[in-house]
């Protein structure tokens, strides 16, 4: 079983982000990745990030969107 590490994402992270969700045919253009702390977590797996999700806590609900992998 592949056991990747979940971890909240580095700003200097964000350019990996933006190249997984386009792989995925995900994202949106024009858009300034350089500040994704903490609204974005990251699956980290072997040292190489492989998947990644949009986290948005709120009360009572928060949200959870732009899963990649």
């Amino acid at each position: 079983m592949i056991k990747p590490n979940i971890r909240i994402a580095q700003n200097s992270e964000g350019e990996i982000i933006r190249s997984i969700l386009d792989e995925c045919g995900q994202i949106p253009g024009g858009i300034d990745w350089s500040r994704v702390n903490p609204n974005w977590l990251v699956a980290e797996y072997k040292g190489k990030i492989v998947g990644c999700v949009q986290v948005s806590i709120g009360y009572p609900l928060g949200h959870m969107g732009f899963w990649a992998v």
